[in-house]
């Protein structure tokens, strides 16, 4: 079986490219994150396990928009409607449209809300964080190669910097 990705819709084929079963989703009318809209499967895959094969799929590609997001948000302003610098807007955003689930709107939630990652096991798209686990008082998204994207405190643009030998993270979280 061949599985297949556009965006809203997942599908898996046989040799034949007959379809033998496929998902649809949209973005949550809620404006974060996405809901299944529709799942069909043939008789054949009733008792199969296709719906993990097809959620899996779907985050594969929603995970393969990392980098395509990455480059759309570079130097963007990310401000409130205060006008203030907002790291967890910006964090909701990114979990939101890249892997499709809602993180809550402070540090402390979204720490509990994560999996635990070992620093030196990280890969791109995990969040970075320091201070206590219990108090954390910053969080990054992780691109790889040492680097991070946050929302820089100076202007409220969103940033693309190395981690500094001296500033290293204090502990990592993960959706994977």
């Amino acid at each position: 079986m061949q599985t297949h990705y556009e965006f809203g819709h997942i599908w898996v084929t046989e040799a034949d490219d007959e379809i033998k079963a496929e998902l649809f989703y949209s973005r949550s009318k809620a404006g974060k994150g996405f809901e299944i809209t529709e799942l069909r499967k043939t008789a054949d895959m009733q008792d199969s396990g296709i719906e993990r094969q097809l959620m899996a799929g779907m985050m594969d590609y929603l995970k393969s928009q990392l980098w395509d997001w990455i480059d759309s948000y570079q130097g963007r302003p990310f401000l409130s409607a205060d006008g203030r610098y907002d790291v967890m807007g910006f964090m909701q955003d990114f979990y939101g449209e890249v892997f499709g689930v809602d993180i809550t709107d402070n540090l402390t939630g979204m720490v509990d809300q994560m999996t635990a990652v070992p620093l030196d096991a990280l890969i791109p798209g995990d969040a970075v964080f320091w201070g206590l686990e219990t108090e954390p008082h910053q969080v990054a998204i992780y691109l790889g190669g040492g680097k991070i994207m946050t929302v820089a405190v100076s202007d409220g643009k969103i940033i693309e910097q190395a981690l500094q030998r001296y500033d290293q993270p204090s502990f990592a979280r993960t959706l994977r």
